[in-house]
C-alpha cells in the first residue's frame, strides 16, 4: 500500500512541476509580448518606413544572397557593391524578420530563457512517463526492485 502512495506522491510532484514550468513559460512569453509591444509602440511608423527604405535596394535582388552573387558573377555590379550589398543583407537578416519587426538582445534572451526552462525537466519527465508506461503494462516487479520506497 505504501508503494502505491509513493507513486501518487510522485505523480503529484510531476503535475506540480509541469504546472510551474508551464506558468513560468507563459509569464516569459507574456513579458516578451509586452516588451515587443512597448518597443513597437515607441517606434513611430516613420521609423519603420525608414527601415524599409534602408533595405529597399535589396528588394531588386529578392533579398537573396544567391541573386546578388549571380549579378556579381555576370559583371552587373562591382566587387565593392557586391560586398556592400552582402553586408547589408547580413544586417537585415540579423536584425529584421521578414515582416520588418526589429529584434534585439532582450527578446532573444527571453526566447533562450523560454527554451531553457522548457527543457530543464525534460529528462526527468521522460523517465516519469516511461515509469508510468511500465506500471500500466504491469511491470511492477522490475519497477519496485529499482525504486527505493523507504520513507
Amino acid at each position: 500500500m505504501d508503494k502505491y502512495f509513493h507513486w501518487k506522491d510522485r505523480t503529484r510532484e510531476y503535475a506540480k512541476q509541469q504546472k510551474d514550468v508551464t506558468s513560468t513559460i507563459l509569464l516569459l512569453k507574456d513579458a516578451k509580448h509586452r516588451y515587443i509591444k512597448e518597443k513597437t509602440r515607441a517606434n513611430s511608423k516613420k521609423q519603420a518606413e525608414d527601415m524599409k527604405a534602408v533595405f529597399a535596394e535589396l528588394e531588386q535582388y529578392n533579398y537573396s544572397y544567391s541573386c546578388i552573387q549571380e549579378v556579381y558573377g555576370y559583371g552587373g555590379i562591382s566587387y565593392n557593391e557586391f560586398k556592400r550589398l552582402t553586408d547589408l543583407l547580413e544586417r537585415k537578416e540579423k536584425y529584421v524578420t521578414p515582416s520588418f519587426d526589429f529584434k534585439d538582445n532582450v527578446s532573444d534572451l527571453l526566447d533562450r530563457a523560454i527554451t531553457y526552462i522548457a527543457n530543464i525537466y525534460e529528462k526527468e519527465w521522460e523517465e516519469y512517463e516511461q515509469d508510468k508506461k511500465d506500471l500500466e503494462e504491469h511491470n511492477y516487479e522490475r519497477m519496485l526492485s529499482e525504486w527505493d520506497y523507504e520513507k
